[in-house]
């Protein structure tokens, strides 16, 4: 098979041979060759289809390495320990590994066109291949360059966290109120959605918790990078706290000099990943996020030395999620933990799932709240019940119904778009509705907060809206979404659901208890066969005796 490594698309030579593939994720790259002429084959249903195959087999072997390392708190630090999808493209990569696998095994094309030199390189230490000259050269190059440009940042960034550090700690003084007594901690990401329309402060991850607390004995416990005006304007309605009432200048030098060096690398199903380890472990040294779990670490410590009470946060999986609970085991802590599952279930977002092997190491709170009988099950053939306690308590997040009011009265169709959290989902989602926009029709646009958008005023059809998802899903006749769980919600409350197939693999959210419609493009809606048609809450009732009984 023949390889050609070339990052910018625009300058590749004429291609006269098929059939041709294109192995990566930038759907940019595939409008580029449209341009010029090149059809390539469609392999976005095959990648899914690997990724959903080597899953598990991919969760054992991080862990296989994650067992083998001396020191947990290292480990734990880093992206790829929790697998996740959203924090590293490892797992991205090696479905691109095993999907050219298949086209190899099968013959199924003669060129494969690659823009990403790691991936270039898994090909050329796994595979006999013939490839140009050129693309050697500059894929060395690109590697090479990748290398120096890590580096040339790695003290900066490191001089970066300090001073960011400092100077937080030294703003929430004026803030924080710290409490020792026996609390109910609320962890949770404080963001602009946080506030609603009145200045009041609801958790947009436990909406309507405060009501099930009799003592009333509510912290909200803050991580890093809240803005300053939401912790002041939050200050004025509850008791708030947070990770740097427990920090220190030495603790925030000593994590400056802790360093990913994971040990024991092995081969996957036969696969050296030389090029992927090299680059996690290079990323991982060189920015900031690994040394802000090892700071946040060192906080969570004397936090639970110093507090009793319970503590509940956002179950997601991730490295976060992972150093505050190696906080409650170091500290012996007294705290009871609750992780509390806010979404549902992601198809191929790794940190929702596990193996036996992996559960065998895995840190995990007291208490899970899940909030579906769906996930309950899952869950319970997921966790060993000595390990966890897996608790149907219910969503307090996604409410049984929405008001339809607004979209009653109105004579327009409007198709909501639902941007994506993952950036090169939202960037084709965009491009898909200027490029696909039907002026016959209304469109909605809610951006998701971790992937903010400059609304484009463009079009006169084309609005963006900034309330929340209940809101939303009043206001509109069907949604258009990828990699979120408003796919589901307004499958529940009765709106026609489609999911865009992008370039990038789909996290396939709540797939497992509805299908959407899989489009191409917002131009395959029919607007004219838009029914409303309400099948039910797929979450559970909230249990407000669950709730009650452990939050006080």
């Amino acid at each position: 098979m023949h390889i050609i490594y070339q990052n910018n698309f625009n300058k590749l030579k004429p291609i006269n041979s098929e059939p041709i593939v294109y192995l990566g994720y930038d759907f940019i790259k595939i409008e580029q060759l449209l341009q010029m002429g090149i059809e390539t084959l469609d392999i976005r249903k095959l990648i899914s289809t690997v990724a959903h195959g080597i899953k598990y087999d991919f969760i054992d072997y991080i862990a296989s390495i994650g067992k083998k390392q001396k020191d947990s708190l290292k480990w734990w630090a880093s992206r790829i320990a929790s697998k996740s999808n959203l924090q590293t493209d490892f797992f991205s990569y090696v479905c691109l590994l095993k999907t050219f696998d298949k086209l190899n095994a099968e013959n199924n094309c003669s060129i494969v066109l690659v823009d990403d030199f790691r991936l270039y390189q898994l090909l050329s230490i796994n595979y006999t291949i013939t490839t140009p000259f050129s693309s050697r050269i500059k894929a060395l190059g690109a590697y090479y360059f990748s290398v120096i440009i890590y580096l040339v940042k790695a003290i900066p960034a490191r001089l970066w966290f300090l001073f960011a550090r400092l100077r937080e700690d030294l703003s929430n003084k004026h803030i924080f109120n710290t409490k020792k007594d026996n609390y109910t901690y609320i962890y949770s990401w404080i963001e602009d959605r946080s506030i609603a329309s009145d200045g009041s402060y609801n958790d947009p991850y436990f909406p309507g918790i405060h009501q099930y607390s009799k003592s009333k004995k509510f912290v909200l416990f803050c991580g890093y990078n809240v803005k300053t005006s939401l912790k002041v304007e939050i200050s004025r309605q509850m008791a708030i706290d947070g990770l740097s009432s427990y920090s220190s200048p030495i603790k925030i030098l000593r994590s400056v000099f802790y360093i990913f060096r994971p040990k024991e690398i092995t081969k996957y199903d036969g696969f050296k990943l030389n090029p992927l380890w090299f680059f996690e472990t290079l990323s991982e040294n060189t920015d900031n996020s690994y040394i802000s779990k090892i700071h946040e670490y060192l906080c969570w410590e004397d936090f639970f030395v110093d507090n009793s009470g319970t503590l509940i946060y956002p179950f997601e999986n991730q490295p976060w999620e992972k150093v505050m609970l190696q906080g409650i085991a170091n500290s012996k802590s007294e705290m009871k933990s609750i992780g509390c599952l806010h979404t549902t279930t992601h198809r191929l977002l790794l940190p929702f799932h596990t193996t036996t092997l992996e559960s065998s190491y895995l840190p995990l709170p007291e208490i899970l709240f899940v909030n579906s009988s769906a996930t309950e099950r899952l869950y319970c053939e997921y966790f060993d019940p000595l390990n966890v306690e897996i608790v149907n308590a219910g969503s307090l997040r996604f409410p049984p119904s929405i008001d339809r009011t607004k979209r009653e009265a109105s004579n327009k169709v409007t198709i909501g778009i639902m941007l994506s959290c993952i950036r090169s989902q939202t960037n084709q989602q965009l491009f898909d509705l200027e490029k696909n926009n039907n002026l016959k029709v209304e469109y909605l646009v809610k951006p998701h907060p971790d992937t903010p958008v400059k609304p484009d005023e463009s079009f006169p059809n084309v609005s963006y809206f900034n309330g929340s998802a209940a809101e939303y899903y009043g206001q509109v006749d069907a949604i258009v979404y990828c990699s979120s769980t408003s796919g589901l919600e307004a499958f529940s409350y009765g709106l026609p659901v489609f999911r865009l197939r992008t370039q990038y693999l789909d996290l396939e959210t709540g797939e497992d208890d509805f299908k959407p419609v899989v489009i191409n493009s917002v131009a395959e809606i029919d607007a004219s066969e838009l029914i409303y048609n309400p099948h039910g809450q797929v979450f559970s009732e909230v249990q407000e005796d669950i709730w009650v009984r452990h939050l006080n």
